[in-house]
């Protein structure tokens, strides 16, 4: 099981990935500012980061503790920006669909919590089978439902061959066989 501070890492290294940063689109402002330059306190400030810890000088010495494949920290330790330029890659060749993820309870106290906990236990379930380097919960679109997991998932392996392997499986999670297919 990983430490606090190595999942705190591993989540900022996730905000700054190819995967994530062309996508998220307060990042990629932000990120377009300054020379790259973004507070830590803003990205500490996302829910993940704050289930984990609330306490900035914490993320700061968790992001120090270790290395860090995308990210450099400034000397004031107050910002932080990604080391290289974002590359450009086929998402889609390197992601499978997966449905019939359970869906949450109507009656959870904190369903964003709830979900946040959900895509860390898909994400840890397929890293079984490969490199995972992204899990994007699908949300119903329209209608009373509007907003809420809809019960599948986007996940992006490291290369395309490990997506094709993936899919071809057949999968239980939780005790739901899971319809996988490439995306």
């Amino acid at each position: 099981m990983a430490t606090t501070n190595e999942k705190i890492r591993k989540q900022f290294e996730f905000y700054f990935s190819d995967s994530n940063l062309p996508h998220d689109r307060y990042l990629w402002n932000k990120h377009k500012e300054n020379d790259g330059w973004i507070p830590i306190a803003d990205v500490a400030g996302f829910k993940k980061i704050k289930m984990l810890t609330e306490d900035q000088d914490a993320v700061v010495a968790a992001l120090k503790e270790g290395p860090l494949e995308h990210i450099e920290i400034n000397e004031t330790n107050d910002k932080l920006r990604r080391k290289t330029p974002v590359q450009q890659v086929d998402h889609d060749a390197r992601s499978i669909y997966a449905k019939n993820i359970p869906e949450l309870s109507e009656e959870s106290a904190d369903k964003v919590a709830d979900l946040l906990n959900l895509q860390d236990e898909v994400q840890e379930f397929f890293e079984q089978y490969g490199k995972v380097l992204a899990v994007r919960m699908r949300r119903v679109l329209f209608g009373v439902r509007k907003g809420k997991f809809k019960g599948s998932v986007f996940v992006e392996f490291s290369t395309p061959e490990e997506a094709e392997k993936v899919a071809a499986m057949s999968l239980k999670f939780k005790d739901n066989d899971l319809l996988l297919m490439p995306k």
